[in-house]
């Protein structure tokens, strides 16, 4: 990788069908990532980029190497008041780029984002307690671990397998 140059953007919509394939591409990489959303049509999901790109609350950064998507962190977040400050977190880094920073790279700019948003004052994710890797990532970047899932998601029907749930409180909310 050290000779090709790594862009950061905002999703667009016509980056929709690109992701979609990067979603399935690193769920077959790893069992660290279980896809579990529902499979929104190309439609749907270019709607939901548009969308972010006009929200307080929300957004979508492609890490990308050759115009390929090799990495993605996207953050959620409801309308409802009551929990529209609450982003919920999703990183992922194709298994060929780990160890590159690009994982630490895009951490940096979506917390960066979030401090800089009138509207975030929480972020959240949920990760496999296994995952070693991405808890470390997680902490270096203020996350803490606030419960345990017990058994909260099975491999297979002998394998389960147990999942944190963190957050970073943002600016001085506490």
């Amino acid at each position: 990788m050290a000779d090709k140059e790594l862009i950061i953007e905002e999703a667009q919509s016509f980056d929709a069908q690109a992701i979609k394939v990067f979603i399935d591409e690193v769920s077959q990489e790893t069992s660290f990532i279980i896809n579990d959303s529902p499979d929104l049509s190309i439609e749907d999901l270019q709607r939901v980029l548009s969308f972010n790109l006009n929200s307080l609350n929300r957004i979508c950064l492609l890490a990308k190497v050759d115009d390929n998507i090799i990495g993605m962190v996207n953050v959620t977040s409801s309308d409802e008041f009551n929990v529209n400050h609450v982003g919920d977190l999703f990183i992922a880094v194709k298994q060929a780029y780990n160890g590159h920073g690009v994982g630490h790279y895009l951490m940096e700019l979506v917390c960066d984002w979030a401090e800089h948003s009138p509207q975030m004052k929480r972020l959240e994710l949920t990760v496999q307690s296994r995952n070693h890797r991405a808890i470390k990532l997680y902490q270096d970047f203020g996350f803490e671990i606030e419960g345990e899932k017990k058994a909260a998601l099975k491999l297979d029907e002998e394998t389960y397998l147990d999942l944190l749930m963190m957050s970073k409180w943002i600016g001085n909310m506490r």
